[in-house]
């Protein structure tokens, strides 16, 4: 399979440079010794289309806005949206692209989308793995797929106070070295060093499988810089071969490196993003804004979003699986005869969980207090 990365210019980037004019040609002979005059050397113009301006008297070309670079018909343009006019398939493999893309098919099986911007889909996701940090918006149906909009709220809810946490005992590593600075008596200094790494072992282990857990429903591209700060975790505080204790200047570095982790985490819990599909089933589908279902609903699909998940019709369903949202639920037909459970929480104390009507066995918790549907119900029969 092949691997598109869409190459991206930012704002300021130089497009093209124009290193020399044009300059006369030199004159050549025949092989009988007769001169074959040159010709005059043709001065081409730099061109320049939307998202691109000339520069420096027409000799550079320069980005003035993100977004793909495009040379087409002699003209340099940027293009801020990577439109793809078919399926997402095997013929495109994966696309990544820093700006907006719309697809006007479906993604195929085992294919992975990421963009910075928004992605807007006309067809189907099958069996994939879709990421933006914009919006994103389905119209159709999201099938055993992984959909993420904005901030993963995973990492947010679940990995950062895990990450908090290992920061603390970085901190009570970090005062231990602290003290190599000034005292001569290294030895001592690692002895204690070695007592706290294996004191805090089993902690940091459960703590790192907790989180390893958690980004196996993530998405590749929320992970690797997750990834990373664990294999690093595991590399200077765990275990007797424990790097920090013959180089305790690696706490610090392990220090900031998680911090700013979580700094970066929390800055962008603000940057709210929303997905809108039709239909979702046996997928994990989350946002750093909203999650909107705008038809029939979904099946043994885990949602989660920052502020509501809203199924837009009264007749929609929602058979099983994990809804979490930060402020607001509501659905139209929740659960099965059969009383398949279907978990509902709203993590705000005057949260709210509403529905036409639920089968029994259906889980609501608002705020940590938990009713269990023990028979069905309508709940608004106007809406009916």
């Amino acid at each position: 399979m092949t691997h598109t990365i869409i190459p991206t210019v930012n704002v300021g980037d130089v497009l093209a440079l124009k290193v020399a004019p044009a300059f006369p040609g030199r004159d050549g002979f025949t092989v009988t010794g007769e001169v074959l005059k040159a010709r005059e050397g043709k001065n081409i113009p730099l061109k320049v289309g939307k998202g691109a301006v000339l520069l420096d008297n027409e000799t550079k070309v320069v980005a003035v806005s993100p977004g793909r670079p495009e040379y087409k018909k002699g003209v340099i343009s940027v293009v801020p949206t990577l439109v793809v006019p078919h399926d997402v398939d095997v013929g495109t493999g994966n696309v990544r692209f820093d700006g907006d893309i719309v697809i006007k098919g479906n993604i195929a099986e085992n294919l992975k989308v990421s963009a910075g911007g928004d992605i807007t889909v006309f067809g189907n996701i099958y069996h994939a793995n879709v990421y933006a940090k914009g919006n994103i918006r389905v119209h159709g149906n999201i099938i055993n797929s992984k959909v993420s909009a904005g901030l993963n709220m995973l990492n947010y809810l679940g990995v950062t106070p895990k990450l908090k946490q290992i920061l603390e005992v970085v901190k009570e590593c970090r005062s231990v070295a602290k003290l190599s600075e000034m005292s001569k008596n290294h030895v001592d200094i690692r002895r204690e060093l070695l007592q706290v790494v294996i004191s805090k072992k089993d902690i940091l282990d459960n703590l790192m499988k907790d989180i390893q857990n958690l980004i196996k429903l993530s998405i590749d591209e929320e992970t690797n810089e997750l990834i990373r700060i664990l294999e690093d975790v595991k590399r200077i505080l765990t275990g007797v071969n424990a790097k920090c204790i013959e180089d305790s200047r690696q706490i610090k570095t392990l220090y900031t490196e998680i911090n700013d982790y979580i700094n970066k985490i929390e800055e962008l819990y603000g940057n709210e993003a929303d997905i809108i599909f039709e239909y979702g089933q046996t997928s994990f589908i989350q946002a750093n804004g909203n999650v909107v279902i705008a038809d029939k609903g979904c099946y043994q699909t885990n949602l989660m979003a920052k502020n509501a998940i809203l199924f837009k019709k009264p007749s929609s369903i929602v058979r099983g699986g994990l809804l979490i949202a930060g402020k607001c639920i509501k659905m139209g037909i929740v659960g099965t005869p059969s009383g398949i459970s279907t978990y509902c929480k709203v993590l705000d104390r005057n949260g709210k969980i509403d529905a036409v009507y639920y089968y029994s066995n259906t889980v609501l918790n608002i705020n940590d207090n938990i009713k269990v549907i023990d028979s069905n119900f309508y709940v608004n029969r106007d809406n009916k």
